[in-house]
C-alpha cells in the first residue's frame, strides 16, 4: 500500500473514535486478585506486577484530560472487580464513588465511556472458589454487575460484560501462561461457558435496571470477542485447512453464537441436550459484537499437532505477531455476517517499543475499516489498544502498545509521535497518510 500517495479519506460521523484500557493493567495499588498473585509468583516474562503500573487511581482525572487531549470522542475502560469487591460480604463505596468521578469527567469532556465489566481478573475469594469453572461465579457476577450498574448506569448506556473468554480460558487452563495456571481441558470447557452464561445474565440485567430507571441515551451492551483472520499456512493441505476450521470454530463461531443467541455449540453446550444447549434461554443477547483484533493466524499441521505459522518474509511486533490489516477487514464481515449486530472494533493496536510502526499500523488499519463500511458493514467505534503503556498480562511492563509512555520513575505520561498523529485524526476527522 502506498500510504503517502493516497489522498486523505474522510471518517463518517457516526464512526466514533477511542481508545482502550483495562483496569488491571492501569491501575496499579496492592489488591487481592488473581493477577498480583500471579505476579507475585514470578510469571510474568520481566518479573513486573499490576501493583506498580502507571498508578491511574491516583491520576484518573489527569488521564481523563489526556483521553480529551487525544480528542477521543469514546473511551474504553474497566471496573476492578476486586477493588469494589474485596471479599463476597464487603463493598467499598468509596471506590465506586471515584469510578463516578472519573466516567463524569469524560463526559463532561464530551467522551462517551464504554465501561467493561470482567477484563480477565478475579478477586481473589472467586479465584479460590474455581474461578469460573465454579457456577458460582456466574451468581457471584451477576451480583457484582447489578452493583456497579445500579450505581453507574445513568452515566453509562454502553456496556462490555466480558472481554475474550475463550482467550482467558485457553490461556489460564490449557496454555498455563495465564492464572490459575492449572492444565485441564474440562476446566477450559467450563469456564468458557460459565462466561457466556454471565453475559446472557448481565445482558438482561443491564437493560432492565436502565429500563426501569428510565435513564437517558439507548442502552447497549455487548461483549468483546477476540478475533484473528483464521487461515490455513498452506491451503492446498488438507489438514491445514481442517485446523483453521476447527481454531474458528472453537475461538470465534461458537462463542459469539452463544453471546448472539443462547444457543451453546458444542464443545461449550451439547445440542441434543435441551437443558445443556440453551442453559440460559433464546433470545437476542448482544447489541454490538465487540472485535478485538491483533493479528492473523495460520494454522499449520506438524507432528506435535496444530500449531500457528508466521512467514518469515511476514511484518511483525514486538512479539512476534503478524502484522496484517486486511485481516480487520476479514473479521469483521465475518462477525457481522454470523451475528447481524452493529461492530464496534473494541482493540486493535500494535506492540512497538520504539514507536518505529505504529501510525502505520494505524492508518492501515483505519483504511481498512472505512473499507469494510463502504462494503457495507456497519462499524460504529474504533478504541485503538491502548492509550498508555501499560501491564500486558504475561509479558508484564515489557510489551509497549500505547500511545503514550509512562516514566517508570515519575509516571509522567509522555504523547508518543503516533498519539500525536492519532489525535490529528480523531480531531480533523480525516484519515491522514503517514508522512
Amino acid at each position: 500500500m502506498n500510504n503517502e500517495a493516497a489522498p486523505a479519506q474522510a471518517i463518517p460521523d457516526d464512526l466514533l473514535l477511542g481508545s482502550a484500557t483495562s483496569a488491571t493493567q492501569i491501575e496499579g495499588g496492592e489488591l487481592p486478585h488473581s493477577w498480583a498473585r500471579w505476579s507475585e509468583q514470578g510469571k510474568t516474562a520481566d518479573g513486573s506486577h499490576p501493583k506498580d503500573a502507571c498508578m491511574h487511581w491516583e491520576r484518573a482525572l489527569e488521564d481523563a484530560a489526556l483521553i480529551s487531549r487525544l480528542n477521543c470522542q469514546t473511551y474504553r475502560l474497566s471496573i476492578e472487580w476486586a477493588r469494589l469487591q474485596p471479599t463476597q460480604d464487603a463493598w467499598d463505596a468509596a471506590a465506586l464513588d471515584q469510578y463516578r468521578q472519573l466516567i463524569g469527567a469524560l463526559r463532561d469532556a464530551g467522551v462517551l465511556p464504554l465501561v467493561t465489566l470482567h477484563h480477565f481478573t478475579n478477586p481473589l475469594w472467586i479465584e479460590d472458589a474455581g474461578g469460573w469453572t465454579n457456577r458460582s461465579a456466574v451468581e457471584a457476577f451477576e451480583t457484582y454487575a447489578e452493583r456497579v450498574v445500579s450505581a453507574l448506569g445513568d452515566l453509562v448506556s454502553e456496556w462490555i460484560t466480558v472481554n475474550e473468554p475463550a482467550v482467558y480460558a485457553y490461556h489460564g487452563h490449557l496454555q498455563t501462561i495465564w492464572p490459575p495456571g492449572k492444565r485441564r481441558l474440562r476446566a477450559c470447557r467450563a469456564a468458557v461457558r460459565n462466561m457466556l452464561r454471565a453475559h446472557i445474565r448481565a445482558y438482561r440485567l443491564i437493560h432492565e435496571i436502565r429500563g426501569r430507571n428510565a435513564w437517558q441515551d439507548e442502552t447497549r451492551v455487548g461483549a468483546a470477542k477476540h478475533f484473528c483472520a483464521m487461515r490455513p499456512a498452506r491451503p492446498e493441505k488438507r489438514l491445514d485447512r481442517l485446523g483453521a476450521k476447527i481454531a474458528e470454530h472453537l475461538f470465534q463461531d461458537a462463542p459469539l453464537f452463544a453471546l448472539s443467541t443462547g444457543a451453546f455449540l458444542f464443545p461449550y453446550g451439547y445440542p441434543w441436550l435441551r437443558h445443556d444447549s440453551n442453559p440460559e434461554g433464546s433470545g437476542d443477547f448482544s447489541d454490538f459484537t465487540g472485535v478485538n483484533y491483533y493479528q492473523p493466524y495460520r494454522v499449520r499441521w506438524r507432528r506435535k499437532g496444530f500449531q500457528r505459522h508466521t512467514p518469515d518474509e511476514a511484518p511483525t511486533n514486538d512479539l512476534g505477531w503478524e502484522i496484517d490489516a486486511e485481516g480487520l477487514r476479514q473479521v469483521c464481515a465475518d462477525a457481522y455476517e454470523a451475528a447481524g449486530k452493529p461492530i464496534y472494533i473494541t482493540e486493535n493496536g500494535v506492540a512497538d517499543a520504539d514507536d518505529a510502526i505504529r501510525s502505520r499500523f494505524i492508518y492501515e488499519h483505519l483504511a481498512q475499516t472505512l473499507q469494510a463500511r463502504q462494503d457495507g458493514i456497519p462499524i460504529q467505534r474504533y478504541y485503538h489498544w491502548t492509550l498508555m503503556d501499560n501491564f500486558e498480562w504475561a509479558e508484564g511492563m515489557s510489551a509497549k502498545f500505547g500511545l503514550a509512555a509512562v516514566d517508570p520513575q515519575t509516571y509522567e505520561r509522555i504523547v508518543k509521535p503516533s498519539g500525536e498523529y492519532y489525535a490529528q485524526i480523531c480531531k480533523t476527522r480525516r484519515l491522514i497518510p503517514v508522512e
